[in-house]
């Protein structure tokens, strides 16, 4: 069994240097001014609820700002920095490695196509792929929305509150970073830190594809972003993420306008609309294509199942 040990402070001490790494740790902190060296402990999360803190770490710079977090393990070390005219509070858990083992040695969803031990050693190893991500993006930065309105740090005095939030988090944080892994894994460049910057620039317009899917962006426009070219940008992002941009950007319309139709109010001209589709009928092609049924058949069938 794992070491279920949990420790939770507040007001700071999450950037305390702790000896002890093979436990789970929450830590809530709020601070106007700080600077400190920090270590991370365990396969650590980093998630900034209002403000920014700025880390540095090996010539390289991330500002974690309102809802994004920064993933590292207890390979990352640097040095942390805040300084704000107003409370900036952030929210560290670690993961111990135990727990990552064992919830990955159960877990059913998606298995990569590569060794599990390698997996594993990828999430423990320097060779980890240390990244700031936008909440909204990922599954884990989604949860972490959900859960810290509602999770007091009172509650990890119940052992079954705290060990079903850590095998939670950590089977989330699994199936969010495979995709990672794998993409690394595919990419060509031999040397580990050519591959981080190329998937981190792949990401980089990834992001811009999510917050953006219902405009028209153009190849340009994403490339640009990812400091590439265009060519080279398409080539390199259908190899890692399994489609071309513009299929992930058709797919996240087709996503958000099948959550529309669940309203019995919305109109196919609006849902097409809202979802960024030149016209109805060329949304309704492009659904039926990706869902097997109409837009009309999918809310009607909708409407049968409630």
């Amino acid at each position: 069994m794992p070491c279920q040990t949990y420790r939770a402070f507040r007001n700071g001490p999450h950037y305390r240097q702790r000896a002890e790494k093979e436990e789970n740790a929450i830590d809530f902190s709020v601070f106007r001014q700080f600077h400190a060296p920090l270590t991370a402990n365990g396969f650590s999360i980093k998630y900034v609820m209002q403000g920014t803190e700025r880390y540095r770490s090996a010539g390289s710079r991330y500002d974690v700002t309102t809802g994004m977090y920064l993933l590292t393990n207890a390979f990352w070390e640097c040095e942390v920095t805040i300084d704000s005219a107003t409370d900036v509070q952030g929210l560290c858990l670690d993961i111990s490695p135990a727990i990552l083992a064992e919830v990955m040695a159960t877990h059913q969803t998606s298995a990569p196509p590569y060794p599990q031990q390698d997996y594993y050693d990828f999430l423990t190893s320097a060779s980890f792929f240390e990244h700031c991500y936008p909440a909204r993006h990922t599954a884990t930065g989604q949860w972490l929305q959900q859960t810290v309105q509602r999770v007091d740090v009172h509650d990890f005095s119940d052992p079954l509150f705290a060990a079903n939030y850590f095998y939670e988090l950590a089977a989330i944080v699994l199936t969010d970073q495979q995709q990672i892994y794998n993409g690394l894994r595919v990419l060509a460049s031999v040397k580990d830190s050519t591959r981080k910057d190329l998937m981190r620039r792949l990401m980089r317009g990834r992001d811009l594809i999510e917050d953006c899917y219902t405009e028209k962006l153009s190849v340009a426009d994403i490339a640009r972003e990812a400091t590439m070219s265009e060519y080279y940008f398409i080539r390199l992002f259908k190899q890692v993420f399994g489609v071309s941009p513009y299929r992930h950007a058709l797919n996240r319309r087709l996503e958000m306008a099948a959550k529309l139709l669940h309203d019995p109010t919305c109109s196919i001209t609006h849902v097409a609309w809202k979802c960024g589709f030149s016209d109805p009928q060329a949304f309704s092609k492009s659904f039926r294509q990706h869902y097997a049924l109409s837009p009309i058949q999918y809310a009607q069938q909708l409407q049968v199942l409630r």
